[in-house]
């Protein structure tokens, strides 16, 4: 699918963003201080954004049909 120099600059970048997501987590709750609840609001947008991210990706874009009967679903 991708060549190595590809899939090891992805590696890498996935590696570091989860590497500072895991600084960060510890500290998100602080932000109740300037807003009740927004730590909650916070993981809603990372998740969101990351659906927004995955549709748009070329093994899964166009195919957000979901089958309608039992056949469709094993074709």
């Amino acid at each position: 699918m991708f060549h190595n120099y590809s899939r090891s600059i992805c590696l890498g970048t996935c590696a570091t963003i989860s590497n500072l997501g895991a600084v960060f987590a510890p500290h998100v709750p602080a932000m109740d201080i300037f807003f009740p609840g927004l730590h909650y609001l916070f993981y809603a947008l990372c998740s969101f954004i990351c659906t927004i991210l995955t549709t748009i990706l070329p093994e899964t874009k166009e195919k957000h049909s979901v089958p309608r009967s039992q056949q469709q679903s094993l074709a």
